[in-house]
């Protein structure tokens, strides 16, 4: 199970089989008072998705070789009628704390890029971190601060290692030309 969200009453819930050479992805709701799940989206691709006004932004991608995306889509979809927009945004994988939406595409360098509740633009928060790393994403938000995660595995002769590190950014900052980070490290 991956990329849970609680959203008014709703368990919102990511399964994603991986198999060689393919993936399959489907999102589920789950009530809690009738104890049932119902199958809200189903793709033959892996993807990550946020709750947005009733709705699910859905990024579906297929993997290419080196971590390289392709054929990406972001998708808007709408449970209530099965409807299904490709939208132009830029595509990544996705976090959402209801009032930014915060995209995370493969780049280099690292970014993310931060958008309003219309899905405009507001900023683009670049990594000052390595490059050689296996992501830099928005991983988690409260009322004060977004947290960005990035990872690193090394592999040593016999010993892999790995150290991640996190980047704190105030929120009251966003839309300003340059951003502060307060910056925790672990190995």
């Amino acid at each position: 199970m991956y990329d849970v969200r609680y959203e008014e009453g709703t368990l919102y819930y990511r399964l994603t089989e991986f198999r060689p050479q393919e993936a399959r992805s489907r999102v589920f709701a789950y009530d809690p008072e009738t104890e049932s799940s119902t199958l809200l989206y189903s793709s033959d691709r892996p993807l990550s998705f946020v709750v947005m006004n009733d709705n699910l932004l859905i990024y579906e991608y297929q993997y290419g070789s080196e971590q390289q995306n392709i054929d990406e889509h972001m998708i808007l979809y709408s449970p209530a009628d099965h409807t299904k927009e490709t939208l132009s945004i830029p595509a990544g994988y996705l976090t959402y704390d209801g009032t930014y939406l915060y995209i995370n595409p493969v780049s280099d360098p690292p970014s993310s890029i931060i958008l309003d509740n219309s899905l405009n633009e507001v900023t683009v928060v670049t990594s000052t971190l390595r490059s050689d790393s296996s992501g830099f994403t928005a991983s988690y938000t409260n009322e004060e601060y977004v947290v960005f995660e990035k990872l690193w595995n090394k592999k040593y002769a016999d010993e892999a290692t790995a150290s991640i590190t996190y980047q704190f950014f105030p929120k009251s900052e966003i839309g300003k030309d340059s951003l502060h980070a307060y910056e925790i490290s672990f190995d």
